[in-house]
């Protein structure tokens, strides 16, 4: 019997300078649409950074948008046609971090982030890295 291991790939931004100062109840993606079809990551870790502004509190959604084919990712998706990932909460000024975890990843995606934290997101700090996954046979 094989022994199967898991392929960790380096990690690499998804999202960064577009959630700088992202008001309270609105979205941003992530600037392009990611390839899957050469590396076929099955699953994948999302290394979730936010900085608030004030007394924060609420949470920042995470979401993926997902696709068969280049240019089916839609930028104004309704939540509910969209793959939940989880939620961020926020506290205050202070900086945080929450690993969410994305699985069956598809050939093309990104990754959209909604702000409903109660006020805009600090002007710099927030950022999502993701880190592929594979798993191989020994």
């Amino acid at each position: 019997m094989a022994t199967a291991y898991v392929s960790y790939a380096t990690q690499s931004t998804v999202i960064s300078t577009e959630l700088n100062s992202l008001a309270n109840t609105s979205a941003a993606n992530g600037t392009a649409e990611i390839d899957n079809s050469t590396n076929r990551y099955l699953d994948g870790y999302l290394d979730c950074y936010f900085n608030g502004a004030g007394a924060t509190t609420g949470s920042v959604a995470v979401y993926a948008l997902c696709g068969n084919a280049t240019g089916e990712l839609s930028t104004t998706a309704k939540t509910s046609n969209m793959r939940y990932l989880g939620s961020v909460e926020l506290n205050g000024t202070t900086a945080v971090r929450k690993q969410l975890q994305i699985t069956d990843i598809p050939k093309y995606w990104k990754v959209r982030c909604i702000n409903n934290s109660g006020a805009a997101l600090a002007a710099s700090g927030s950022l999502i890295k993701f880190t592929g996954i594979n798993y191989t046979d020994a």
